[in-house]
């Protein structure tokens, strides 16, 4: 498996675990001592149970059709980025969903074991994808 390959295989691993509510699993994927910053409450999460939390919170509030799309991805060494564009259905007050989309920057993280993890995650919302997400998202086929 080349580098860009395991980043891939990375980022589908948490696309699933998102799409099936696998909270431990998503909360896994990430480093001991890993961060997430994001737009939406709680803003700021550090080490796993941080994380775990933040999961939770994205997953209980019952976002469908979760996709992560990579546009870059690079590794040296045992550091790497992933620069992604995210999009999920959200859900309303009457019970529709609405697309939302955003970008995401991960710093990576090899383990001495060989295994790569996210180490920090800041996640955006609002921005360029939002322009793409009603056209772009709808033709892009999950890679799952």
């Amino acid at each position: 498996m080349t580098i860009s390959q395991d980043i891939e295989a990375l980022v589908r691993r948490l696309e699933a675990l998102l799409r099936s509510g696998d909270v431990a699993g998503c909360t896994s994927l990430y480093s001991e001592d890993g961060v997430i910053y994001s737009f939406a409450e709680p803003s700021v999460a550090r080490g796993r149970p941080g994380i775990e939390a933040m999961h939770r919170c994205w997953l209980d509030v019952g976002e469908i059709n979760q996709y992560i799309f990579v546009h870059d991805a690079r590794m040296e060494g045992d550091l790497g980025y992933c620069a992604a564009m995210w999009r999920a259905d959200s859900p309303q007050d009457d019970g529709s969903h609405i697309p939302a989309a955003g970008t995401v920057l991960c710093a990576l993280k090899r383990r001495s074991d060989g295994v790569l993890q996210f180490h920090t995650s800041s996640l955006t919302i609002g921005t360029v994808a939002n322009f793409y997400a009603p056209s772009f998202f709808w033709l892009v086929e999950p890679s799952l």
